[in-house]
């Protein structure tokens, strides 16, 4: 369920845990995680990671189901990415399942081929 925001006037700020929201001209802003949550995102990320590229190669050995573990594999890979994210952003993930995204979020930059595939 989403909250519902009251009205504020353009001057108005709502603080909440993760941003501020200013009505008018919306701002996300992320406070720095403390060392201890990062090192805990980090790892939550990573083994997720791991845990869906070893599924994305059982269901392609066992099943041949291909599309099912590309599913995983991209899973892995985004996981991957968003472990990546937080360890060098020091915020929360975003929410996305673009990997483009997750790569340009990261500051990395695509090579000529890779972005023309894109």
């Amino acid at each position: 369920m989403v909250p519902v925001l009251p009205e504020f006037r353009s001057s108005d700020t709502l603080e909440c845990a993760r941003c501020s929201v200013i009505r008018g001209n919306v701002q996300l802003k992320q406070k720095t995680l403390p060392e201890k949550q990062t090192q805990k995102l980090v790892e939550y990320w990573r083994v997720g990671s791991q845990d869906d590229q070893e599924t994305a190669r059982a269901v392609a050995a066992g099943t041949k189901r291909f599309h099912a573990a590309l599913f995983y594999a991209h899973l892995a890979v985004e996981k991957a990415l968003k472990a990546q994210f937080v360890r060098t952003q020091l915020i929360h993930a975003p929410y996305t399942h673009n990997l483009l995204h997750l790569v340009a979020k990261i500051g990395w930059e695509l090579g000529e081929e890779e972005a023309q595939r894109s």
